[in-house]
């Protein structure tokens, strides 16, 4: 099944067809990798998400809800949102809004934002992979 992506609500921009590529070949690096640390295959699964709802929907949906809930005012989001080519508000014609940014993490003002299931996989099988790898150096007498 092909995807249209000239049918997303605008033009993918330059930077983002870029970033696309460069994700899908790092997905692509970490499935590969994933035979010998299998949790490698978990942060893939994550960018591999990532990638499927950006390049359904030109950009990374974000849901003004939880932008709100972490207190940053709709109205500020979407003046935000409308400047950057990554990510965009979430709006009825989003596809697969449950993968897009929906998740506020709270905390002080530099660290509190929006993040999505992809960035879940992908923060949590890098942590786990140096967990393993730093596991498997130590019990090797390297560590």
């Amino acid at each position: 099944m092909a995807i249209d992506l000239t049918t997303t609500r605008h033009r993918l921009c330059p930077s983002i067809i870029a970033w696309l590529v460069m994700m899908g070949v790092l997905a692509a690096v970490l499935f590969t990798n994933a035979r010998r640390r299998w949790v490698l295959a978990i942060a893939g699964l994550g960018i591999a998400v990532n990638v499927l709802v950006i390049g359904l929907n030109g950009a990374m949906p974000v849901s003004l809800r939880a932008t709100s809930e972490i207190g940053i005012p709709r109205a500020t989001a979407r003046v935000v949102l409308a400047a950057d080519c990554l990510h965009e508000a979430m709006t009825s014609e989003t596809r697969l809004p449950v993968l897009g940014d929906v998740i506020g993490v709270p905390g002080s003002r530099w660290q509190r934002g929006v993040v999505s299931i992809g960035d879940l996989l992908l923060a949590g099988g890098l942590a786990a992979w140096v967990a393993v790898a730093s596991r498997s150096r130590a019990a090797d007498g390297a560590g």
